[in-house]
């Protein structure tokens, strides 16, 4: 049974009994501290609004996390209940201003909201008008195809856009920043022209005022990473056979520019865009690329060895990765690096189970040097860092041999030619003794 709550009052865990002197040296100290930080000590937290709302479930699941789910100005909230998603209004938990159901959903994203003039068009200085799309994924059966269906909140009796697939085990969504397009990312397990033993994938961009999809992968592989970016309406995709394709994508969905293929499937954007990080982590080796989204080019590389988690922080010039539980139960750390690939610490611990940083909106962004080039000299410090030898490794050559090789370099004697036998026979020398029996006989 989980229960979901919405403010509300927390209560501090009773404390056992200590001796008496035990007990008057606590609240000694307790009382100094207080003194020193102005903190007045009271029996529970109590937090500036009183308990809204609460709700029992029977059964969870991380899909439909978290479970109210509202819009940007926090007039509407959304919850999926028995197949019925709810809509309450102005925090009024208590009617119900509008359902939809549905048989078989088995998640609902809430897109951004847009701003919309008299004539249709977005208006963002207009905060009078708002539209807000209502996303939401069935799940086929018996034979029955999944649809993914897209709404009008302010009109659920009809759907403005659908899509039928028969081969879909899981489904993401990525929302663009103002809401007129998103991101549908579907997953199978397994794949039945058995190309790969990690399933297949597929990615459709759809706009979804003009109410029309572009398939963005027209090649056979995965789909690892996909990113929207902050200010602009153009996203990175990283898909394919690894090595991967990294690609950027207009609003319009064509292709911008390709930044290669390579052995990646991570993709981060800092907060100014003017860094693209992109990283191998899981059960790749943990290779780090940093590029300049202006010139398109390679400012450094870098490396992070079983990372799990890779963020940028607030500031535009430093990322952290980390490796964490239970991913990985030993050697849990956190690394802090330069934009220019430079370690600048390390946190190690016993279990570390996730890191979070700030939001964007906590910190004001300082600006950066983007016109640094690739520097030879700090390569190699950043390779001293990460123990990597830059010389390159010769072929092996055993103690005592000589200097002799092959035609081919790879260091091995060339044997001479043997005659020419059908397949499957070897050249066999007979004896004399063998041929002084066959005589005889």
């Amino acid at each position: 049974l989980y229960k979901f709550k919405i403010g509300g009052k927390k209560k501090k865990k009773k404390k056992k009994k200590k001796d008496n002197k035990e007990a008057e040296n606590s609240e000694q100290n307790e009382q100094n501290e207080n003194k020193h930080n102005n903190v007045t000590k009271t029996d529970e937290i109590i937090y500036n609004e009183s308990l809204v709302h609460e709700m029992a479930l029977n059964s969870y699941s991380n899909s439909n996390w978290p479970f109210f789910k509202w819009t940007d100005s926090e007039s509407n909230c959304l919850c999926l209940i028995n197949n019925q998603i709810y809509i309450y209004k102005d925090n009024n938990f208590n009617v119900v201003s509008d359902k939809l159901k549905l048989e078989h959903i088995e998640f609902f994203e809430v897109s951004p909201e847009q701003y919309i003039t008299e004539s249709g068009e977005n208006n963002n200085g207009n905060p009078n008008k708002r539209k807000v799309f209502l996303a939401t994924y069935e799940r086929g059966t018996k034979g029955n195809s999944s649809v993914f269906k897209i709404f009008n909140l302010d009109n659920l009796s009809k759907h403005i856009y659908s899509k039928n697939f028969f081969n879909s085990d899981e489904i993401k969504l990525k929302w663009n920043k103002n809401g007129t397009s998103l991101l549908l990312q579907i997953h199978t397990q397994v794949d039945k022209e058995k190309q790969s033993y990690y399933g297949s994938s597929n990615l459709y961009f759809i706009d979804t005022i003009k109410l029309k999809d572009v398939n963005i992968m027209t090649n056979k592989g995965l789909i690892y990473d996909t990113i929207w970016s902050y200010n602009q309406n153009k996203f990175y995709v990283c898909k394919g056979e690894i090595p991967a394709d990294i690609v950027l994508h207009d609003k319009n969905g064509n292709i911008i520019h390709s930044y290669g293929k390579h052995k990646f499937n991570t993709l981060k954007l800092n907060y100014n865009e003017k860094l693209l990080l992109t990283g191998g982590f899981g059960n790749l080796s943990g290779d780090i690329s940093i590029w300049n989204t202006i010139n398109k080019k390679e400012i450094t590389k870098t490396k992070s060895s079983c990372a799990v988690i890779c963020e940028f922080f607030n500031d535009d010039k430093h990322f952290l990765t980390a490796t964490t539980h239970p991913r990985l139960r030993v050697d849990n750390n956190i690394k802090i690096y330069k934009y220019n690939g430079l370690i600048v610490s390390k946190l190690d611990f016993d279990e570390l189970y996730n890191v979070i940083i700030l939001p964007f909106n906590k910190i004001k962004s300082q600006s950066i040097d983007i016109s640094i080039n690739p520097n030879s000299d700090l390569q190699k410090y950043i390779n001293k860092q990460l123990g990597i030898d830059s010389k390159k490794v010769g072929i092996y050559k055993a103690p005592g041999s000589t200097a002799k090789t092959s035609l081919n370099g790879l260091g091995i004697m060339a044997r001479p030619p043997k005659p020419t036998l059908p397949p499957g026979c070897n050249f066999v020398v007979e004896e004399k003794t063998s041929k002084k029996k066959k005589k005889k006989k």
